[in-house]
Parts: C-alpha cells; sequence; structure tokens
C-alpha cells in the first residue's frame, strides 16, 4: 500500500462505523470537487470531530530541497486544501459553528493549521450536513491528479473521527458504512470501488460493510480502455491506458489465483467487484485501497525491455502484495505510523508464501524465461541469480545492518533514527520478522492464527497487543519474548559454525559440531548435515546465549556438509558462516549469494573473490599484481 503523502495525525481507535453519505462534483477548470457529507447520529452527542488531511499539504515544505519537491509535484509545489463552506444540523437548519486545530507533529513539521475539526452538536440525533471543497494538485503519483486523470484514496473529504483526537495516539483511518455520489463532465469516467451504479454523469457506491476509504479514480473516458472478468461471481474490472490493455488483461488472469490462495488461508473477501487500475505515473509505485489496487505505468512500458516479459514475475509479486492489503492494512486496519509493519510486514509474508509456492522458493526464481535468444541470455546472464526472498528482501535488512542502520519494526516515526531506510525496515526485515514467528509457531498454527485475526478484526482496527494476544490464544505460546525482542526491541543475531568432527562408532558417526553465536536475540535454529547419495538429517539447534557451544549428534552416514538455518528462518546478520565447509561459488555469469564467497575470472587469467559488497580482491597473474 506504500505511505501516504499528506497523512499525519493521530487518534483514538475506532468504537463504532457511522453511516456517512457524501455527493461531490468536479470542477475540472480549478481541479476542485465540491458538495456535501452528511453524517447519522442516532444517539445524541455534544460534538463531532473530524481530520481534514487534505490541508496537510496547503504549504510547501520549507525543509526538504527543491529536488525532493521534484519528486513529488509535477511542475513545482502545487498546494491541496479542503475549505468548509458550511455546517448545517438539517433537522432544524440550523447553521452551527465550528473550530479548526492544528495537527499535532507526528510526522510532518509544517503545514499543520485547520487539520482537526470540531463541530458542536445540538442534544439531539440527527444529520450533520458539511459543505466542503477539495483541491487536488498536480502530483506524480497521489492524492492529486496526473494531467487529466485524478486519484484520491484517502481523505479526499473531513474524516470523522470517533472520539476527540489526543497527542501520540495511533495513526488509523476510521472504518464507516459511506455512500458516495460523484458527478463528472459529460464525456468523463469514474472507476469506484465498491457496488457502483453509472446514471449518464453521475456515479453512485457504496460497500456491503464498513470500509476505511472510498478511493476516486477517474478522468476522460477516453483515456481509459476497460474490460471486466467474472471468475467464481466475482467481477474483476481492469481499467489500462491506451497501449497497455493487453499487458493488463495478461496480468489480471493471475489475480484470482492469488485471491483464491489468500481465501483459503485467511477467510473470505467480502465483497464481489475489485478494479486493477494501471495508474499513470512512469515513476510512482503500486497502490491499494478497499476494492481497487492501482499499479503504475512504467511496469507495462517497461515489462518488454530486452527480453519479452522480463518483468512478468515481478509483476505478478507486486500484485499480489496489493492484493494482500485487502486483509492487511485495508481490510483489518493498522497504525500506520507505529504499527505499520502490520500492513506491510503482513502483506510481504502473505505475497511471498504464495508466491514461493507457485514459483518455487530456491535459487533464481524472478527473471526466468521459457523462450530463448539473445534478449533472454542478456537478462538470464545479468539477473538470473535474482530470488524474490533473499535478494529483494533479506539483502536489504543484512545491508541495513551491516551499515548501522538497523532498528525496531514496530516504533512511531518521531523515534525513527534512520528514516531513509524505513521501507527496507518494514517490507524487509518486516517480513523476516514474521517469516521466523512462523518458524516458531509452525507455518500451519501461524496461518490459523492469522485467519482468526483476519475475521476478527475486519472492519475494526487491529493493535498491535491485540495481534500479540490472539497469537498467544490460537497457539497456546507464550510469545512475550519474541515481540519483545524482534519486534519492539532491536535484537540481532549471527550463527556459524566454527568446525565439523566427526567419529565412525558402530556403523554410524558421532557428529561433533562446534558452533558460534553472537548477538542479543536467539531463535531455535534447524541445523542440516548432508551425506552421499542425498542422504540428510535435520537438528534443531536451541542457542543458549553463550559465544561458543557444541552440539552432537549421531548420523548413519559421512557428513559431507552441514548449512544453519539452510532456508533462511530466522534473522541471522551475516549467511557466509553459516556452512561447513566455506561455500564457493564460480560465477559463470551474474551471482550474489548471500552464503558464500563469489569466484569469478576471466579469459586473461585474472580472478577475483569478493562477499556481497562487505570485502573483496583480484589477483592478476600477468601484471603481478592484486
Amino acid at each position: 500500500m506504500r505511505s501516504f503523502l499528506f497523512l499525519a495525525l493521530s487518534f483514538c481507535v475506532v468504537v463504532s462505523a457511522a453511516e456517512i453519505r457524501i455527493a461531490v462534483e468536479l470542477d475540472p477548470k480549478t481541479h476542485e470537487i465540491y458538495g456535501s457529507e452528511w453524517i447519522k447520529f442516532d444517539e445524541p452527542k455534544d460534538e463531532a470531530w473530524f481530520m481534514v488531511l487534505a490541508n496537510l499539504g496547503r504549504e510547501k515544505n520549507p525543509y526538504v530541497s527543491p529536488l525532493v519537491l521534484d519528486s513529488i509535484y509535477v511542475s513545482g509545489f502545487d498546494p491541496a486544501w479542503t475549505k468548509i463552506e458550511s455546517v448545517v444540523w438539517e433537522p432544524t437548519g440550523q447553521t452551527l459553528e465550528y473550530q479548526f486545530f492544528p495537527a499535532p507533529a507526528t510526522i510532518q513539521t509544517y503545514s499543520l493549521a485547520d487539520v482537526i475539526l470540531r463541530v458542536p452538536l445540538p442534544s439531539q440525533t440527527g444529520t450533520l450536513r458539511i459543505s466542503f471543497r477539495t483541491r487536488f494538485p498536480q502530483v506524480w503519483l497521489e492524492p492529486g491528479r496526473l494531467g487529466d486523470i485524478y486519484t484520491w484514496r484517502f481523505g479526499w473529504h473531513p474524516l470523522l473521527l470517533p472520539a476527540p483526537p489526543k497527542e501520540n495516539f495511533p495513526l488509523v483511518l476510521p472504518f464507516h458504512q459511506y455512500e458516495v455520489e460523484l458527478k463528472l463532465p459529460e464525456g468523463w469516467r469514474a472507476f469506484l470501488p465498491g457496488k457502483m451504479e453509472q446514471d449518464g454523469c453521475v456515479f453512485r457506491t457504496n460497500f456491503s460493510g464498513p470500509v476505511n476509504s472510498v478511493t476516486l479514480f477517474f478522468g476522460p473516458a477516453e483515456r481509459f480502455r476497460t474490460f471486466a472478468i467474472e471468475v467464481g461471481g466475482r467481477v474483476w474490472e481492469g481499467v489500462a491506458l491506451p497501449g497497455d490493455e493487453a499487458g493488463l488483461r495478461a496480468l489480471l488472469t493471475w489475480a484470482p489465483e492469488i485471491l483464491s490462495w489468500y481465501e483459503e488461508r485467511f477467510g473470505p473477501y467480502p465483497h464481489d467487484r475489485l478494479i486493477v487500475a494501471e495508474h499513470p505515473t512512469d515513476r510512482g509505485v503500486a497502490m491499494a485501497a478497499e476494492g481497487i489496487v492501482f499499479l503504475p505505468r512504467w511496469f507495462f512500458s517497461r515489462e518488454n525491455l530486452t527480453a519479452a516479459g522480463t518483468l512478468t514475475r515481478l509483476g505478478v509479486y507486486i500484485l499480489a502484495h496489493e492484493l494482500a492489503h485487502l486483509w492487511w492494512g485495508i481490510g483489518v486496519g493498522a497504525d500506520f505510523d507505529a504499527e505499520n509493519w502490520l500492513s506491510e510486514g503482513l502483506a510481504q509474508y502473505l505475497s511471498i508464501t504464495w508466491y514461493e509456492e507457485r514459483f518455487g522458493a530456491e535459487g533464481g526464481n524472478l527473471f526466468v524465461f521459457e523462450k530463448k535468444g539473445l534478449g533472454e541470455e542478456l537478462v538470464d546472464y545479468a539477473l538470473g541469480f535474482v530470488n524474490l526472498r533473499e535478494h529483494l528482501t533479506e539483502l536489504s535488512y543484512l545491508w541495513v545492518f551491516f551499515n548501522g542502520f538497523d532498528e525496531a519494526v514496530v516504533k512511531p516515526t518521531r523515534e525513527v533514527r534512520y528514516g531513509q531506510v524505513s521501507s527496507a525496515r518494514l517490507y524487509g526485515k518486516g517480513y523476516l520478522v514474521l517469516r521466523a514467528l512462523a518458524h516458531l509457531l509452525g507455518e500451519d498454527q501461524f496461518q490459523r492464527a492469522l485467519r482468526r485475526v483476519a475475521a476478527e478484526y475486519r472492519g475494526k482496527q487491529l493493535s498491535l497487543q491485540d495481534f500479540q494476544r490472539l497469537l498467544s490464544e490460537e497457539t497456546g505460546r507464550d510469545l512475550s519474548q519474541f515481540f519483545s525482542d524482534w519486534v519492539l526491541g532491536e535484537a540481532w543475531a549471527d550463527y556459524g559454525i566454527i568446525s565439523v568432527r566427526q567419529e565412525p562408532k558402530e556403523g554410524s558417526y558421532k557428529t561433533e559440531l562446534q558452533l558460534s553465536y553472537r548477538g542479543t536475540g536467539v531463535l531455535p535454529v534447524p541445523i542440516e548435515l548432508n551425506g552421499p547419495e542425498g542422504k540428510k538429517k535435520e537438528i534443531v539447534w536451541e542457542p543458549t546465549g553463550s559465544a561458543t557451544e557444541t552440539v552432537e549428534t549421531i548420523v548413519d552416514f559421512l557428513v559431507e556438509e552441514v548449512i544453519i538455518d539452510p532456508k533462511h528462518c530466522v534473522l541471522d546478520t551475516n549467511r557466509l558462516n553459516n556452512r561447513w565447509p566455506r561455500r564457493y561459488v564460480l560465477a559463470l555469469k551474474n551471482d550474489l549469494p548471500l552464503d558464500g564467497y563469489l569466484v569469478s575470472a576471466d579469459p586473461d587469467g585474472a580472478f577475483s573473490l569478493r562477499y556481497l559488497d562487505r570485502f573483496g580482491f583480484s589477483v592478476y597473474p600477468q601484471e603481478l599484481g592484486v
């Protein structure tokens, strides 16, 4: 789902969903939508509180370089805002006074004025009508417009809060029962998630249950190429830009398979219509909201560079990640400030687990070609080694730790020390922490627990404490140490092999492993012993925290190889010492082993040896140089 552009406010967790109806119209000359929002109050309340998120984008950030702003805005800074035009208590027609308050400096420290809205209410039941006007800025991604295509996922209207906001509360989007009506100019078209109906230039939608957003996506009709696929009673609606319909159709055929796999393990998705839309950005990322997934245009323009299908599997993985948000972050709400791990980490867990079951977990599994040709050979030579889990997730964690930027996956943004690697922390390390948790509990037990969490918290906010409690209840395990060390803490570990000794004993071999440990957190670690003709044995080492330990086992074959954590189930900051004997990979083409030395040679007789980007050397015999 990626980070929000303007979102920067904290408030209480949701108590109950309200019925909210919104009707707006677009003014394409000013790039504004204007209209009203009706909130029904079935019980008397003294006041109502709202977030006005668009006002977080009213002012240019004075603390960053113009180059940073250029990565957001198409033609320099362009303001976004929401103006309140009137507040009326409809049963009586009474005009109500209202007050604006600044947002707390949770994520950003500028443009905080007029973000929190307080409306005193009459002491009776009734309906509150807020008339407002919101401007779409010209941005590369969203919220805003890119050319004449408009996108806004969260907060284009005043968001009703369940309780008065307080400082240092979680950043969550409240769930409500929404009905939305959007009127566009003649010849324009909208793609609203949910149960959408079109009546001329008017588009209406609603959902069968509470949702935390109703996304707006619209533009001139000639800008879109649309189609629909019905699978199992669910409609998949594709929205492509000119020239990319075939690519989106091909990619969309993967969506029902992915969603079916998720539903089988984590419970049903409640809505029977889903939109997969191509966003016109050439530099943005994929995004999701309830009932809709956005894929960036650059994927389709670059998918077949060098060779047909170069980025196809990458696109399938990205689609799987965004669909996973329909359970985590979208279907089940989370604190997108301190606990975004419950959104991004879990989306990574679902998508990578599905991907590895579908395409295999070992070796190069991301750039794979069935056709053979010069283009395919070039890509395979350069990228054929890339493994989704190792090189796109684990490698980022190894790099961050090695360079001293590691920190906890759950913490408020204001306490994050190394914001430049937050993506690696949430996505890469976040996934690895969940993978380690699944290994600790057992994959089946962990997935059953996730199914229960998803069922109990769909349409609600999930806190870290509730997540830990439900996992413990479902599995019967005390997880307080794991969460303290690996989720809230900065635990790390390096497991290694020092030596292996073998002694024949009555037809078997007594094998003594001398192992090393460094770190501040420990997890049970699988160790694989391999012998001739495919013989193997796996044992589990439970480190005590000592610097060196000896583990003994009896096997019925001569051990030729020992591997600590062969499937990379636990977080290990150094994979190089996980094998005995040490691993050397001869690079006949490009490669990047995480657990061995890379050896390469050239026709002149020179050769090099290196490990990741940490060290390396080259020898040039002809020049007598090193």
